[in-house]
């Protein structure tokens, strides 16, 4: 089921090396996820926490794909850290598409969201992904935390 006005891979992920990258995070060029595409991924870190990101053009795609990306993605952290290095259980695989999950495949789609077995996964799809800035808002539980007064220090929150 493939949502009409869809983003690029090329925008999607742009987008994703641009807000992640202007939140602390660098882009690691020489530690690919291996089985992969390289036009489909990109690899970060910040000083605690490492983060794949993976375009699917595809629902399908990425439902078929996501374990073996998964895998990927903990033989790259295995290759790279140990057990005792912080990053390696700060672990984020960001699965991207543009493509809508169809309603019968929702229960899939919660379970790849809420599964933690090996890394936590971000999921988000065409039903999220909409527009361009739609990408920052998948990211969001990766960002640091915005300091914002929206309650005025004198206010009760109740």
């Amino acid at each position: 089921m493939t949502n009409d006005s869809v983003l690029s891979r090329e925008q999607v992920l742009g987008e994703s090396v641009d807000i992640l990258s202007k939140n602390g995070f660098s882009v690691v060029s020489d530690a690919p996820l291996q089985r992969i595409d390289n036009t489909h991924q990109r690899v970060f870190e910040d000083a605690y926490s490492v983060v794949a990101i993976v375009f699917f053009d595809s629902w399908n795609d990425l439902r078929h794909a996501w374990i073996d990306v998964q895998a990927s993605f903990v033989e790259m952290i295995s290759k790279h850290f140990t057990k005792e290095d912080r990053k390696s259980w700060e672990a984020y695989l960001v699965l991207l598409s543009t493509d809508l999950v169809p309603f019968r495949e929702t229960t899939c789609a919660r379970e790849i969201r809420y599964n933690t077995n090996h890394v936590r996964e971000l999921l988000g799809t065409g039903e999220q992904v909409k527009e361009i800035s739609d990408v920052e808002t998948c990211l969001l539980p990766l960002l640091p935390i915005q300091r914002g007064s929206t309650l005025d220090a004198s206010s009760n929150v109740l």
